[in-house]
């Protein structure tokens, strides 16, 4: 700006020297010849010399001048006493969408945007007050109508008899505009950039530490399954002794074995298969079986089978759910293991005579799905707790015997599904269950 303001007090300058110049060449014009001493021939002579200097450097000058007013991209202008143009420099004339003729004889104003004739007015009267010059910022008007902002400095041109016009250097400053707009932009990009890599990182810190956790847990998980393996398997083992080695057996105490170890061998099956699959969750090797299905419909499908289980406890299941369909993407096995566990946990915590609604919203990304009762609720540290993998198989054993899928599985399916899943409780105030799913 410094830079900028220096070199419009330089072309003032030199635009001054012009008219002082012009204003020497016109006074040695209109010199009368006639009135000096013809016999002072040597006098005579000086002054021609001097007339003839002073045309040439006129000349020069304003040569200057004009090459300036082709070249310079500044708009560039000279107005008479009248504040009309005289002249304007061509590339600057050009960018506003005019000819230099043009602006010949056009009133200074005409080009000027309403709310900044003021503005203009006051500078002009400022600068011939003072006879210095003076810089302010204002909005031209195109040929076609834009408004462009410019950095404006003028001078008053003054001569003998007083001020003769008005010198004026204006920058355009909508490339600037532009640059800094993008420099804002960019500013505020980083800015995101930042935040973003900040949560990243935090995420990234909160996966290590999940992971060495998960990793402690799976030995502790092998060593906790192999002891629970061992009940089924001494009762198959037992039982299968006595049929081999007992030959007083009667064949109706024979059958009650086989069946006592049928019973054990297909325990010991669904453990193995649920452990498997809770495995699978917690390495991210969970599959899904997709498929398009009305969300709105499954839960109130899994509701109305919850009903009975409530009224046995004289609880009151109520829901509020969109009429209209919510179509997604998911695997409905394990959706309906997930609402049905929820259900089933509000239910065998609440005491008799309490009440347990279901909500639901459809928005336009995903469908929220709210469980919440007003059973004895549990405190905030044990409700994260219960969202937590699993530390042993017999918590997942407990888990399936009495509320369906255990919490920390429901969660996990969800988390498959790109859903979010979060609990909030109180003591004595009861549980609420949040579920999150993706419509795409």
């Amino acid at each position: 700006m410094m830079f900028h303001l220096n070199r419009s007090a330089v072309i003032l300058n030199y635009i001054q020297n012009i008219s002082i110049l012009a204003t020497v060449n016109f006074k040695l014009t209109t010199y009368n010849f006639y009135s000096l001493n013809m016999s002072s021939s040597k006098t005579l002579n000086k002054e021609i010399t001097g007339k003839s200097t002073a045309n040439a450097l006129a000349d020069s000058f304003e040569e200057k001048f004009r090459l300036l007013l082709d070249t310079v991209e500044d708009f560039i202008f000279i107005l008479d006493s009248n504040g009309c143009f005289e002249s304007a420099s061509y590339r600057g004339a050009i960018n506003l969408g005019f000819l230099p003729n043009e602006l010949r004889k056009k009133h200074i104003t005409e080009i000027v945007v309403d709310k900044n004739k003021q503005i203009l007015i006051s500078s002009i009267q400022q600068a011939l007050a003072s006879q210095k010059q003076i810089s302010f910022n204002l909005y031209f008007l195109s040929k076609s109508h834009e408004e462009i902002k410019h950095q404006v400095t003028i001078r008053p041109i003054m001569n003998g008899s007083g001020v003769t016009g008005l010198i004026g250097i204006c920058k355009n400053l909508s490339k600037e505009i532009a640059h800094q707009e993008k420099i804002t932009a960019l500013k505020g990009n980083l800015l995101e950039a930042d935040r973003l890599l900040k949560v990243e990182r935090q995420r990234t810190d909160r996966q290590k530490v999940l992971l060495e956790e998960l990793n402690r847990l799976k030995n502790e998980f092998i060593s906790q399954f192999s002891h629970e393996m061992r009940t089924p398997l001494s009762t198959i083992i037992g039982f299968s002794e006595a049929i081999c080695s007992d030959d007083e057996l009667t064949d109706s105490r024979k059958t009650e074995f086989q069946l006592e170890i049928l019973k054990e061998a297909k325990r010991l099956a669904k453990a193995i298969d649920e452990a498997l699959e809770l495995t699978n969750l917690d390495s991210g090797r969970g599959i899904l079986v997709l498929s398009e299905l009305n969300c709105i419909e499954l839960l109130k499908n899994v509701i109305f089978s919850n009903k009975i289980d409530a009224k046995n406890k004289n609880i009151t299941l109520e829901f509020e759910l969109p009429e209209e369909k919510c179509i997604i993407k998911a695997d409905k096995e394990r959706l309906i293991d997930v609402f049905d566990s929820l259900l089933k946990n509000s239910i065998k915590h609440s005491p008799r005579g309490s009440k347990i609604k279901v909500f639901g919203q459809i928005f336009p990304q995903e469908i929220e799905l709210v469980f919440t009762d007003t059973g004895r609720g549990i405190s905030q540290n044990d409700s994260k707790k219960l969202l937590n993998p699993s530390k042993s198989f017999q918590n997942i054993s407990k888990a399936k015997s009495e509320t369906g899928i255990g919490l920390d599985f429901a969660k996990k399916i969800v988390d498959l599904h790109n859903g979010y899943m979060d609990i909030q409780s109180e003591v004595d105030k009861g549980t609420t269950f949040i579920i999150k799913l993706p419509r795409n």
